[in-house]
């Protein structure tokens, strides 16, 4: 009882609530309702097919390195040794970053595991070295592949980025080789000196894609291999 005499009034045992589930708006499932398609056609392929990943990019958007994120992330439910198909459709970028993305995905399908890239369209430049990672590579009438030529990134003599193709090299490299056996005395490879002045230069005989100089040839008395000096 309280001060005033009159009875207490006992607590009412609370029920608890159950949790609530969290639902998803009407504006953000249609917001995001090709995603949810694309994952319903994924499931219903996986049902009697491997793994399926998807790495689709557009015809700016290269193979870079903060795509290893998202392929981690795609990869996290596949258990060790299971097969996978990776969907793949870019226009190429980073060789380096490729090597590291389809490592990622031979290690997640294992040693003895199967890969299988998908090529829809195209997969050129680092993405057809993604996909001669692959034990199987799987094309349509219209699936292009690309030329394999990487790219070298170095500096000029103003500091700015100039693109070699490593083929050129490789070519000044047969070259020289060549020079070599047939004139094996006469033979200096290096950079000319400042006195000496070549009387002819004969470019490689393939330049790969063109971009940036490409290496050279010269003879003065004997053969001498250099690199075109970029301009001051």
């Amino acid at each position: 009882m309280n001060d005033s005499g009159e009875a207490a009034e006992e607590p009412q045992p609370t029920t608890p609530q159950p949790p609530r589930a969290i639902e998803k708006t009407p504006m953000y499932t249609a917001m995001n309702a090709a995603r949810y398609q694309r994952q319903t056609l994924i499931r219903d392929i996986e049902r009697d097919q491997p793994k399926l990943i998807c790495y689709v990019a557009g015809n700016k958007a290269a193979v870079d390195r903060i795509d290893t994120l998202g392929f981690v992330d795609m990869l996290h439910n596949i258990n060790p040794g299971d097969p996978i198909d990776l969907l793949l459709h870019t226009p190429g970028g980073d060789i380096d970053a490729a090597e590291k993305l389809i490592t990622l995905v031979r290690s997640a399908a294992g040693e003895d595991g199967q890969l299988r890239v998908i090529v829809p369209d195209y997969a050129k430049s680092a993405g057809t070295l993604m996909a001669l990672g692959a034990n199987t590579i799987v094309m349509s009438d219209s699936s292009e592949l690309g030329p394999i030529d990487p790219q070298v990134s170095s500096k000029d003599g103003n500091g700015s980025d100039v693109v070699y193709s490593v083929l050129t090299y490789l070519n000044a490299y047969d070259a020289a080789k060549k020079a070599l056996r047939e004139a094996p005395g006469v033979l200096r490879i290096g950079s000319p000196s400042k006195n000496s002045t070549p009387r002819s230069c004969a470019s490689s005989s393939r330049s790969g894609t063109g971009r940036g100089p490409s290496p050279k040839i010269c003879s003065n008395g004997g053969a001498r291999i250099s690199r075109k000096s970029p301009p001051n």
